[in-house]
């Protein structure tokens, strides 16, 4: 990928992680353009896509579809997409 690849990506996680920090509580579960999906199924899709990106370069396969993300993240909403983040950079 290179300097300017890895410029890229992890721009895009900071960036990623700045709009979930701005998310709060009571809005996890509201509306988005995207049909019938909540803002926690968006950020879910988010973390299983980045988490398919890792594991496409080390091997295996993401742990759930992201063309269906769950409505449901444990705990703190941010904490497993921050998580695959972190493993990916």
């Amino acid at each position: 990928m290179g300097t300017p690849g890895i410029k890229v990506l992890t721009g895009a996680h900071a960036h990623l992680r700045e709009v979930v920090a701005a998310v709060g509580d009571e809005q996890w579960g509201a509306a988005t353009p995207c049909d019938a999906w909540t803002v926690r199924q968006v950020l879910d899709q988010a973390r299983i896509d980045q988490q398919g990106y890792g594991l496409a370069l080390t091997g295996g396969r993401p742990d759930s579809d992201p063309f269906h993300p769950a409505d449901a993240l444990d705990g703190d909403p941010a904490a497993e997409p921050a998580k695959v983040l972190d493993a990916v950079a």
